[in-house]
């Protein structure tokens, strides 16, 4: 992981990381772990940075039907003091670990930085999700663990790309804009691990090394909204109300390149050839009364 870090930093190629050197430093979420010293000598707690700058490292990860270490309004003024590492799931512990070795202090973990069960916490978080992960130095993705408890490293094996894209995170619709908005991603797949960034897909036992489409470029752009919502709309939500929040870091993304005006999943520049969406199998019901009927958000299933 360093290695492939420190071709980023000597890279001259760095507009193929969103314009973003990886050792700039950035405004900081409104909450971070602070992981402590790389030699473990002090333990890891909640840190309210306050606007302050630094760098970051963000996990990706399935929170499955296990309900992972959680900050609430319970446990907040606990985790500003201390956070235990025994009593955290050994994907957080992992990630911990790993931001450590790689001289990083910060870690943002969904899960931990947002307080759960507070509405107005989560909308204004939820807000910012384009931010927080474009400004990581990089995204750490769970991908081979269908839950926290399974941690991120596995016995190696020969590389396959399958094993990012059937592993259960790639199940997630909230993870989709995670990972596309990050500079930076390594995956933990079933196999071995994977780096990516913005123009490049590289094995742990070198036996993969791609050259990617860079999607961000505005020409292509607003085409590419489409794979991109076709993708989306094949997996899963927890909650079906969120249909069109957890896509809206990717929709501000989109945004921000093209100038056009969103409009309930759809483009008002582009409205007539939005339209012409249609389901892969028959649905039963619509996701939500608050969606129009002709956003291919208003249902639940694949476009």
């Amino acid at each position: 992981m360093s290695k492939w870090l420190k071709e980023c930093y000597s890279s001259v190629d760095h507009y193929s990381c969103h314009d973003k050197p990886p050792r700039k430093k950035f405004q900081l979420p409104s909450r971070v772990i602070d992981v402590g010293p790389s030699n473990g000598s002090r333990a890891p707690y909640l840190l309210e940075p306050n606007g302050s700058y630094g760098s970051y490292v963000v996990l990706s990860h399935c929170w499955g039907n296990y309900q992972p270490f959680v900050t609430n309004s319970e446990t907040l003024k606990q985790n500003l003091k201390y956070i235990s590492l025994l009593s955290l799931p050994k994907t957080f512990r992992d990630a911990i670990y790993i931001t450590r070795g790689l001289g990083i202090r910060y870690l943002w973990v969904d899960s931990l930085c947002i307080l759960q069960g507070d509405a107005v916490d989560w909308e204004s978080e939820s807000a910012n999700m384009i931010r927080i992960y474009q400004n990581a130095t990089l995204a750490l993705a769970a991908t081979a663990a269908a839950d926290s408890r399974q941690g991120c490293c596995f016995k190696r094996q020969l590389s396959s790309l399958n094993s990012i894209l059937e592993a259960p995170l790639n199940q997630r619709a909230w993870v989709l804009q995670e990972l596309l908005l990050s500079s930076r991603v390594i995956h933990f797949a079933q196999d071995q691990m994977y780096w990516q960034y913005s123009s490049r897909l590289a094995s742990e036992d070198g036996l993969l090394d791609n050259k990617l489409v860079e999607w961000w470029d505005v020409d292509i752009s607003r085409d590419y909204w489409w794979t991109i919502v076709e993708e989306y709309s094949r997996r899963s939500l927890t909650h079906r109300r969120d249909r069109l929040p957890a896509l809206a870091g990717l929709t501000e993304f989109f945004q921000i390149r093209t100038g056009d005006s969103p409009l309930a999943g759809l483009w008002q520049e582009d409205l007539l050839f939005g339209l012409m969406w249609h389901v892969r199998e028959p649905v039963e019901s619509p996701v939500s009364s608050d969606i129009p009927s002709w956003s291919w958000a208003s249902i639940e299933g694949s476009i």
